[in-house]
């Protein structure tokens, strides 16, 4: 059985109102095995705060959580919550529950996730919409999808925070139906249900009724309105209004074995296994980090992300990252016959390439990030590892970099001939411009909310980066030393001038410009620092979600 014992949580900051607080107070209860049991409540900030409390998300600050089995390889508890809603933009039904599985489950090879995903799919009655891209789902499916993905690691302990209240009635009846095919799927599974709507409670084996972060009944849902005395199960709400949370607590303190014992609510068994909470012995506890243990190996869950990332970004952005290089290589090419390949026209072309290296990181990595960010949130509090998300962002953007870089120099090379000064130098400093600014783009898609948001912020960063690149050359020298240091396509454009220095072009190109150039030496220095201040962005985004 499933026993949370004395549960307290303080969630406001000291001094502040209590009123209308998300904290818990001596929390208590029990399930039995094999029940699914709904926690409602009038505060649904309280009710999502003990979920993630049962599920080990967050630790409490007295109080414990028991479970009767032995702890299993793959964790005893999964939650699902909103976050879990959230799907990878590109990938259908199928291939996000054969991705879960192939991360969460230890040794399982893609035959065996594959044969896994089928059985989830008709279980959770996913498989007319196996072949549908997970944002073309319906609202329920994308609830049947979460809830999939959640059971590759066959938990012990589901425990689900709302998901109903956007719900048509239909659909919230057909997701309790969904919820007791859960149950049922694998014998003694608890499956916890918190959510704040009252309609269908019947359907349950037992309610826990939280009030204000305390517990004012737990028992079937027939029992409500006679150990409340009202009519129906309408007027609850109300009712509680009429006495502080505490009464009520204390109340229910005072009925709850005579209530067990007349339900039947199994007494706990000796031998409870700690799933989180505090003890005595601090040793005894596992660290909410350790409640759902990822069972993939790292360089399987980065292989895996890293798949199903390129698999995204050939299905949506291939033909429309072609189309954008294409545009611009021919923007390059009327350039170079309009301009010439002397003084200010070799200036311009030397920004163009560098412009339409960045123009192409663009879309690929806010595309990258931002479409999966939202869903690999929820990934990593069922046990995925952020560090393999982030290690595939990373060789993911900085490899397209790279990628765009050499086709734009060979592109160069062919069309301009082999240009004088150090051509080595001026395509390192390409490529790690190149880096630095997706590793820029990739931190800002992170912070981003939405995928269109990021783009804009994305296209913003650059557009700012050639304009004011492109009107440094007239700045004071002292003023353009103070000021280039801070854009990324200055210190790559100023480095490959530097690389001229010695060539005939260049005089033309100084006695054309008011500022400086930076040392391919100073210019490889500040673009490691903002690739260093890209890749700490991202990091940070990561540890806030």
């Amino acid at each position: 059985m499933l026993e949370v014992v004395q549960l307290s949580h303080r969630s406001q900051r000291p001094g502040q109102s209590t009123a209308g607080h998300s904290g818990l107070e001596g929390v208590d209860f029990i399930v039995s095995e094999g029940q699914l049991a709904a926690v409602v409540g009038t505060n649904g900030l309280s009710i999502s705060l003990l979920m993630e409390i049962i599920a080990g998300i967050r630790r409490p600050d007295a109080g414990l959580v028991n479970w009767r089995r032995a702890r299993t390889e793959c964790g005893q508890t999964v939650f699902v919550g909103p976050a879990q809603l959230e799907t990878h933009l590109g990938i259908n039904a199928k291939e996000h529950i054969v991705a879960a599985a192939m991360m969460r489950v230890k040794g399982l090879d893609s035959t065996g996730a594959i044969k896994l995903a089928d059985q989830l799919l008709v279980l959770c009655g996913l498989d007319a919409a196996r072949n549908i891209r997970g944002e073309h789902l319906s609202e329920i499916d994308r609830r049947r999808l979460a809830i999939a993905v959640a059971l590759v690691s066959k938990p012990e302990v589901v425990v689900i925070d709302d998901l109903v209240s956007d719900l048509s009635a239909a659909d919230h009846k057909r997701f309790l139906v969904l919820l007791d095919a859960v149950r049922k799927e694998s014998p003694g599974r608890v499956v916890l249900h918190g959510c704040v709507q009252l309609d269908s409670l019947d359907d349950y084996d037992s309610v826990v009724l939280v009030h204000d972060g305390r517990v004012a009944f737990h028992g079937p849902a027939r029992a409500l309105t006679h150990y409340f005395t009202i009519k129906s199960l309408d007027d609850l709400f109300e009712k509680l209004t009429s006495r502080p949370a505490d009464r009520w607590q204390d109340s229910w303190n005072r009925h709850r074995d005579a209530y067990y014992a007349k339900c039947e609510v199994v007494k706990p068994s000796s031998g409870a296994v700690t799933l989180s909470g505090i003890a005595k012995d601090e040793s005894e506890v596992p660290s909410p980090q350790d409640e759902v243990i990822p069972c993939g190996s790292l360089p399987q869950q980065y292989v895996v992300q890293l798949k199903r990332t390129l698999t995204h970004l050939r299905r949506s952005y291939g033909k429309r990252q072609l189309i954008v290089v294409s545009l611009l290589s021919i923007a390059g090419v009327l350039a170079i016959f309009t301009q010439g390949t002397k003084g200010a026209g070799l200036t311009s072309w030397f920004l163009l390439q560098i412009g339409l290296i960045f123009a192409g990181i663009v879309p690929v990595v806010t595309v990258a990030v931002a479409g999966s960010f939202s869903a690999a949130r929820g990934e990593w509090r069922q046990g995925v590892s952020a560090t393999a998300w982030i290690a595939n962002q990373i060789v993911v953007c900085c490899g397209w970099a790279v990628l765009l870089a050499a086709v734009v120099i060979m592109a160069a090379e062919s069309m301009m001939g082999i240009l004088p000064g150090d051509g080595g130098v001026r395509g390192g400093l390409l490529a790690l411009g190149g880096i630095a600014f997706s590793l820029l783009c990739a931190g800002t898609a992170a912070w981003s909310k939405t995928l269109d948001r990021a783009q804009a912020r994305c296209w913003a960063l650059l557009a700012v980066n050639l304009l004011f690149s492109g009107s440094l050359v007239a700045w004071p020298r002292a003023m353009g030393a103070l000021v280039q240091p801070f854009f990324t396509v200055s210190q790559v454009w100023g480095g490959c001038m530097e690389t001229l220095k010695h060539s005939q072009p260049f005089g033309l190109i100084e006695a054309a410009n008011l500022s400086w150039f930076p040392s391919p030496a100073g210019a490889v220095t500040v673009l490691v620092v903002h690739a260093a201040v890209g890749f700490g962005t991202l990091v940070a985004a990561t540890k806030k979600a």
